[in-house]
């Protein structure tokens, strides 16, 4: 919730509680889940170091056949490579995660593996594919009634925020 809401610091906040809860009980299937989200939150914080480390965990501690973390550690991989300018990396981690996530009926990870990669195709100076993408995520999250997030991608578009 704290991520929709555009407040990253909150979220890794209650992320961190989580964490540490479920590792205190031994769990690994949902805390490879918090761990790839906390890791987005810190990346969001441009933390890129913490993040990275974080991505590393998850993937450590994923099932191999749990797409909703591996979809989540790739996109987040993917931004922390276009922001390195590491462009061709981070595309073919976003793409990577668009497949994987085209594989679900999850339509909120369709929405964010299109941003992801849109942040890399803008970083590497696509600025029409990416605007296409990111039309593409606004639809979708408007199809699903998630009004909330649509709204928060036009926002970041409007003032050239990383997506």
């Amino acid at each position: 919730i704290e991520l929709l809401a555009g407040d990253p610091p909150a979220a890794e906040s209650e992320l961190r509680r989580a964490y540490e809860t479920l590792e205190a009980m031994g769990e690994s299937g949902t805390r490879a889940v918090v761990a790839a989200l906390l890791a987005f939150a810190l990346c969001s914080q441009e933390r890129d170091d913490e993040s990275w480390a974080l991505i590393e965990l998850a993937e450590e501690i994923t099932d191999p056949g749990d797409l909703f973390p591996l979809v989540l550690e790739r996109t987040t991989r993917a931004r922390l490579l276009a922001r390195q300018g590491a462009t061709g990396p981070a595309e073919e981690m976003a793409r990577d995660a668009l497949a994987l996530a085209a594989t679900t009926d999850c339509v909120s990870l369709h929405a964010h593996t299109r941003l992801a990669l849109a942040t890399a195709l803008a970083q590497a100076g696509r600025h029409d594919d990416a605007r296409e993408l990111i039309d593409q995520a606004r639809a979708i999250h408007q199809a699903k009634g998630n009004l909330v997030a649509a709204e928060r991608v036009a926002a970041l578009v409007a003032l050239s925020q990383p997506l």
